[in-house]
């Protein structure tokens, strides 16, 4: 288990099948990062944060809870990238497992290396979600071909399956 702090909008710029939201559905393109960021969390047990710049929004800090994982939006006048970097300080060895940011941004690995964080990049975290992610396909198919299987009890005869169920509930055969 790790804890893992995301760079939201840089995640977002590094993600293939996000680039055509970055500029149509910024929301559209958020909701679809934290929804597959939920799924891992959910199959990792990993703590994620994903945080989102907001530093020109009016509001203060929002931090909402998405399924699994929690969505900062920074406050007015910040940025993510500051914010990770003082969260990352404030959580130093106060989480279990490892810490770890996910970004490609240099300045904040270098802050998150300089506290003892690790540090991931896009394309690493990426590649993580979409291996996990068919794990747990794979997962999911082979408990709905087990199901769909017949037990040993359907392939013996009529009779059989009789005598064993009476032998079951303990009544002469």
């Amino acid at each position: 288990m790790a804890t893992v702090i995301v760079d939201g909008y840089n995640l977002i710029g590094r993600r293939p099948d996000l680039g055509p939201f970055r500029t149509a559905d910024l929301d559209a393109a958020r909701a679809s990062l934290i929804a597959a960021l939920d799924d891992y969390a959910g199959a990792t047990e990993h703590t994620i944060v994903v945080v989102f710049d907001a530093d020109r929004s009016p509001a203060g800090e929002i931090r909402e809870r998405a399924g699994r994982i929690d969505v900062v939006y920074t406050a007015y006048g910040q940025t993510a990238d500051a914010w990770i970097e003082a969260e990352v300080r404030r959580l130093r060895g106060r989480v279990r497992g490892e810490l770890v940011v996910a970004t490609d941004d240099r300045l904040i690995a270098v802050a998150a290396r300089a506290v003892g964080a690790s540090v991931v990049g896009a394309r690493e975290l990426w590649t993580d979600v979409e291996r996990v992610r068919r794990e747990v396909g794979r997962f999911i198919r082979r408990r709905q071909l087990e199901a769909e299987r017949p037990g040993l009890g359907a392939r013996l005869p009529k009779e059989v399956r009789l005598f064993f169920e009476k032998y079951r509930r303990k009544k002469d055969p």
